[in-house]
């Protein structure tokens, strides 16, 4: 079974198509990542940056609403433009194994992976069920929450920490 991840980042993004374990393409994803959401707020909306980041931050850590006359239908046109981008590489991917590899499911992680709404968006857009990386699954971790909290940040470091090189 094949696998996609979707490492969306502050400044950059980057889809990786895996199976059995290993790496058999990857495509940085253009103008998708956590820094381009607040260029399209500070766009459509015409307040300043600092604005539009901030309304970033609160849509990731909503600990108080943002009112929906700031963000209005922006989480969705941002949406779209992720699907794409996922869609392309899907695409890629399959054109260049000829057909014979599948994506089976998508995994999200990185700053911008719990953007409210995302993970619905995509797998109803793609068509590929949709789920976030839990890089201590299987791992005895004292404290955090489990179905919650940060995990989806840290699968580079839950990587570099079982690398044997």
């Amino acid at each position: 079974l094949g696998y996609g991840i979707l490492d969306l980042g502050e400044t950059r993004s980057l889809f990786g198509a895996y199976e059995e374990g290993k790496l058999y393409f990857s495509r940085p994803l253009v103008d998708i990542s956590n820094q381009a959401l607040v260029k399209l707020v500070q766009q459509e909306t015409g307040i300043s940056e600092d604005e539009a980041g901030q309304i970033k931050e609160a849509i990731l850590r909503p600990s108080e609403p943002v009112p929906p006359e700031k963000i209005g239908s922006l989480l969705p046109v941002f949406f779209s433009r992720v699907a794409i981008e996922i869609q392309r590489s899907l695409d890629a991917y399959s054109l260049l194994f000829h057909g014979g590899k599948k994506i089976d499911r998508l995994l999200l992680c990185g700053g911008g992976a719990v953007l409210p709404g995302l993970r619905d968006s995509l797998t109803k857009n793609v068509g590929v069920p949709t789920g976030f990386i839990d890089p201590f699954d299987g791992w005895s971790v004292e404290g955090g929450d489990r179905e919650g909290g940060d995990r989806h940040l840290f699968p580079v470091a839950a990587g570099l920490a079982l690398y044997k090189g």
